[in-house]
């Protein structure tokens, strides 16, 4: 099995049959896809700089090199938010030849692997980030899997939950926030019990609030709220509705530390 990223492999057809055959057939949902030419530009063209993060797109398969004979087994698209020295786990999908193989733990390690290397001398990485659907409030015939099913997922593969109540800025102009998200965390090492910095966490949500077009996040309600759930859980308080969810979903909860 080979991985890998399009970053450093510039494949422009690689980019798009991954697009087009397990890209598009596993987020199905037009207000959550991001468009084929956008990854071109970010993965092929000059970095934009801050808060603007650098974008990485694992292929997971056999004889990738090769357009006539390579069989895709699996992807990850992950994000680098350099400011606060985070990582974004946005997309990750894996082909029903793939499955049962240990495929989404290897992309999610070998992920893990490249943000830490490049924030090795920034001071190290400090948190990795996903976001799933909540799913008390998807239906499952919305998605092209069940959103309990894709928790389980996360759960195997180490995740946990984070214990504020998360907003998604809006991903294009009059789309509007999506409140039907969950913001979950990786531990960086998967030895260790997964906590989250309450610093690190909030540095993460200013630069990426910024990045998606809100221009004063320090001013905004969203971004405010879970400044507040931070502060609570640092204490010892999480917000009672996360909590909720956490016991509903038998989802383990990240500490929030200092």
């Amino acid at each position: 099995m080979d991985i890998i990223d399009l970053r450093d492999n510039h494949d422009g057809d690689l980019l798009q049959q991954v697009y087009k055959d397990l890209y598009l057939a596993c987020f199905t949902d037009p207000d959550e896809q991001e468009d084929l030419e956008q990854y071109r530009e970010r993965l092929f063209d000059a970095q934009k700089p801050s808060p603007q993060p650098k974008t990485h797109f694992l292929v997971a398969g056999e004889r990738l090199s090769d357009p006539e004979m390579r069989a895709i087994s699996g992807m990850l698209i992950f994000e680098l938010y350099r400011e606060s020295s985070c990582g974004l786990l946005t997309y990750l999908a894996v082909a029903p030849a793939g499955r049962g193989r240990g495929l989404g733990r290897m992309l999610t390690r070998r992920a893990i692997e490249i943000l830490s290397e490049e924030c090795a001398e920034t001071g190290g990485l400090r948190a990795v980030f996903a976001e799933t659907h909540d799913p008390a409030l998807i239906d499952p015939a919305d998605d092209a899997m069940s959103p309990r099913d894709r928790i389980e997922v996360m759960k195997r593969l180490g995740a946990r939950l984070v214990p504020v109540r998360y907003v998604q800025p809006e991903l294009r102009p009059g789309d509007g926030r999506s409140r039907k998200l969950l913001l979950i965390t990786f531990p960086i090492d998967p030895h260790q019990p997964p906590s989250v910095s309450g610093r690190a966490l909030l540095d993460f949500m200013h630069e990426f609030y910024r990045a998606l077009g809100a221009a004063k996040p320090l001013e905004d309600a969203d971004y405010q709220t879970m400044q507040r759930d931070v502060a609570d859980a640092r204490v010892g308080r999480p917000n009672r509705n996360v909590m909720d969810v956490a016991r509903t979903l038998h989802f383990d909860v990240a500490g929030v530390v200092e």
